[in-house]
């Protein structure tokens, strides 16, 4: 039977709206799951104990911060001094009162972010008065479940705000909750509230009021294995109450602090050192109660990367960087963090979440007056990457670029990418997004099934309702599977039919599309290179050029190109940069002499606001093969608009003993600036493959130079690698291209010498290669310099000496037989 197109189409229809049913079943079962998720965190599975207060805030001047003799990010105890303070802040006539305390506060945004009420419990002393009342009344109607001591003989705690720019200072007066005793945790109503819980949170500020109750807690927590998160809170609280600090300690499961925090507790405890990441691990060493738990420690910088202490690795976490215009007051922003951490601990989710969850919470919090946050809660839970320690980023997988030969133009979706506008930045750079490779799909779809497991019995002990509707939506899932299967089966036994009676006629068009697909494919030949050439910019350009395209204010992107001595360089540019400058990982760039894969490149670039039209100028503190490397990478994907500075920073820095305009600046870079909008294009004519320089042996259609040193081109240095040389390369070293005693490229006539002497020909081919295409970058840039046609083998020896066949490697027999 021969069936019509009609039919066939007809069939195709029914197919495809299975489909589209099937999708959107599929879409309304998650959207049910996940609220389920969130009706399953249990009521009081967290439960804190802190200090509340009611915060008065305003906003003052530095006249006002001294004549009570505060700083700014201050936090202290009110004494007899501050009570002129706060009879002055009660008259003003713009002071807000807002709930505070810290760990209420914690509490109210983690209630917040999970959206169920009463998941949180919170135990603290007030007064019996309109303070009282007003904090009781804006904790339950943030959910929280408050169960406060009431103490009639004092009046209930205050705290002085006080915002001046972006940084706030505060000045607790604890009044009523200064006075928790510890028979309201043996209340009956409170025990079984304690029992309920799973995980406690408390703030080192109540360290300063009743110590044996956190000791109480302590013990509970540590002999029924449940989980305890305290706050470093204050310096004063590490210099001053250290001793109940550390006795707490060993119970401590995850701890907070920020950097002052933290450096103050190791200055109290005799640390030796005031690097974040050493003192992190040593508290996570501290002595702990409970050794099946590792303690995790996290250290908040501000708009540096957060620290994390997790199993005695460190990670840092990049922070999503607002302008200045958005910050509106930054108290409350570790609260928050903290509150944001806790909503997504108490769900079982990992750390990179948690954190993610409490950077989201601060950035929110400080767009607003006090600890304060909109109706609606926008967290959606996205996913985040730990920039390691290791900024290099030498532990990750990343793709090679060789896959993509016939010269794609790459863009991501829009939703990558920051779209608030302008925003504040550091020279500390982007992270990398995650490779698009098998290996990381697949561990993407074991941590999203970890995160989210589908249990159906867990379904059964759902209310009757909800029940019905479960059971339903699994009975439609069925059918429409059945159904899509029936019928994709009959459409491809039909069209299998109609393929043999149409004699083969569609394995033919198969045939034909797979012959078109690898034409796609051809070698590129010269010619196809010299075909894509666009404006030619200068290789090199001097300062006093450089200097005419800042005062004209012209678009220009200058970038200080670290060497891959991450430290060395961050020191070095704090130290003193062109003015304007940004810094350029190396390691960003490169992948132990790989070009990273080129959405890598563009996103980080864009990070960096580079749009397609921005002439970007690069140039390093001396060595010249960093600022090479990135020249030849910018060129590699699509942006010809790039130059390198002419001698560098030392250019530079002579020009500036003869005038006054050649600027530089010190300290960490912070600028606004836009995302940009650069788009990476793979450029073949700049780049060879292991494969090119193979065939070239039998088609003879470029020279090879090898920019080792001699030594190593002859396999005659010490060392414990194997050197030589590819066959038929001709070596010219970089001491032949650059003059490093006068810090200046050699003169056109001296280059010309060189290549003319090796027999090199303008318009022939070359291949350039060293041990990791850094020194190869610089050969490279002068034969750009001289007009040649150059390209770079950036598989370099190490390659060529694992994969070419022996008659092709050059190596000495003492070499060999080692």
């Amino acid at each position: 039977m021969k069936l019509t197109g009609l039919q066939i189409e007809l069939w195709l229809v029914g197919c495809l709206f299975q489909i589209f049913l099937f999708k959107h079943t599929i879409i309304l079962s998650f959207k049910l799951l996940a609220a389920m998720v969130v009706t399953n965190i249990d009521e009081g599975i967290l439960l804190g104990v802190g200090n509340p207060l009611l915060d008065l805030e305003t906003t003052v001047d530095q006249d006002f911060l001294k004549k009570y003799k505060l700083k700014s990010n201050d936090a202290i105890l009110a004494d007899e001094s501050h009570e002129a303070l706060f009879h002055e802040l009660e008259s003003m006539k713009d002071i807000a009162y807002i709930p505070g305390g810290s760990c209420q506060n914690s509490l109210r945004v983690c209630q917040w972010i999970v959206g169920k009420e009463k998941v949180c419990t919170f135990f603290g002393t007030i007064g019996d008065d309109k303070n009282g009342e007003t904090l009781k009344e804006k904790a339950i109607l943030a959910g929280v479940n408050v169960n406060y001591q009431i103490n009639p003989t004092v009046r209930t705690g205050r705290c002085a705000a006080l915002i001046n720019d972006t940084h706030r200072s505060l000045v607790a007066d604890l009044g009523a909750a200064n006075t928790f005793t510890i028979n309201h945790l043996e209340e009956d109503g409170n025990v079984s509230l304690i029992n309920k819980a799973k995980y406690f949170y408390i703030s080192g500020f109540f360290l300063t009021v009743c110590p044996s109750a956190i000791q109480k807690i302590a013990g509970h927590v540590a002999d029924n294995k449940k989980v305890l998160c305290m706050n470093l809170s204050a310096p004063f609280i590490c210099q001053f109450f250290k001793d109940d600090l550390n006795a707490a300690l060993p119970y401590v499961d995850v701890l907070f602090g920020n950097e002052t925090e933290a450096l103050a507790y190791a200055e109290g405890n005799d640390y030796g050192t005031e690097d974040l990441k050493e003192i992190a691990i040593k508290l996570s060493q501290h002595t702990k109660v409970n050794g099946e738990r590792k303690r995790v420690v996290i250290i908040t910088q501000g708009h540096e990367p957060v620290i994390v202490c997790n199993e005695g690795k460190i990670t840092e976490h990049s922070v999503d960087l607002l302008s200045k215009e958005k910050i509106v007051d930054t108290n409350g922003a570790g609260d928050a963090f903290v509150g944001g951490y806790l909503s997504q601990l108490i769900q079982g989710k990992d750390i990179e979440e948690c954190i993610k969850c409490g950077n989201f919470a601060a950035s929110t919090i400080i767009q607003h007056h006090g600890c304060s946050f909109p109706r609606e809660c926008t967290y959606k839970g996205i996913d985040s990457k730990p920039i390691h320690s290791n900024v290099n980023n030498q532990n990750q997988t990343y793709n090679t670029v060789i896959d993509d030969k016939n010269g794609p133009t790459y863009e991501d979706p829009d939703t990558l990418y920051d779209k608030r506008g302008t925003r504040k930045i550091s020279d500390i750079p982007p992270p990398l997004p995650p490779t698009a490779n098998i290996e990381s799909l697949q561990r993407l779809k074991q941590s999203m099934l970890k995160e989210s497991p589908f249990d159906p019995l867990h379904l059964l002990k759902k209310s009757s309702l909800n029940k019905k509707i479960y059971i339903l939506l699994i009975i439609v899932f069925v059918m429409s599977i059945a159904l899509a299967i029936t019928l994709t089966s009959i459409v491809i036994k039909l069209k299998y039919q109609q393929e043999i009676n149409e004699k083969g006629i569609l394995i033919k068009d198969k045939e034909i599309k797979s012959e078109a697909v690898f034409s796609n494919f051809k070698k590129i030949t010269p010619e196809d290179r010299d075909s894509n050439d666009t404006t030619r910019y200068e290789v090199l350009i001097n300062g006093s050029q450089l200097l005419t395209y800042l005062t004209s204010r012209q678009k220009v992107c200058i970038f200080e190109v670290s060497s891959d001595r991450v430290d060395e360089s961050k020191n070095d540019f704090r130290r003193e940069h062109i003015e304007s400058a940004k810094l350029l990982y190396y390691g960003n760039l490169s992948h132990v002499g790989v070009p990273v894969h080129p959405l890598q490149f563009q996103r980080y670039i864009r990070n960096l606001g580079v749009d397609n039209d921005c002439y970007v100028i690069l140039y390093d503190k001396g060595e010249v093969i960093w600022s090479t490397y990135a020249y030849w990478i910018f060129k590699l994907y699509g942006h010809e608009k790039v130059s390198i500075l002419d001698g560098g920073m030392i250019e530079w820095k002579r020009l500036q003993l003869k005038s006054n305009k050649y600027h530089t600046e010190s300290g960490i870079s912070t600028f606004l600036y836009k995302m940009g909008n650069f788009k990476s294009k793979w450029n073949p004519k700049y780049i060879l493959t292991f494969d090119d320089i193979l065939s070239n042996f039998d088609n003879k259609e470029f020279d090879i130079v090898d920019a080792q040193s001699s030594q190593e081109f002859n396999g005659m240095e010490e060392s414990e690698l194997i050197l030589g040389h590819i066959r038929t390369s001709k070596n010219i070293p970089i001491e032949e291209a650059y003059d490093w005693s006068g810090d200046k490229w050699k003169s056109a006539a001296q280059l010309d010498e060189v290549f003319k002497k090796e027999g090199l020909i303008p318009s022939r081919g070359i291949a350039v290669y060293c041990s990791n295409s850094l020194r190869a970058s610089l050969i490279w840039v002068a034969l750009q310099k001289m007009n040649y046609n150059a390209s770079i083998y950036f598989g370099s020896w190490p390659e060529w000496l694992i994969r070419a066949p022996d008659y092709l490697k050059v190596i000495p027999v003492n070499r060999l037989q080692q």
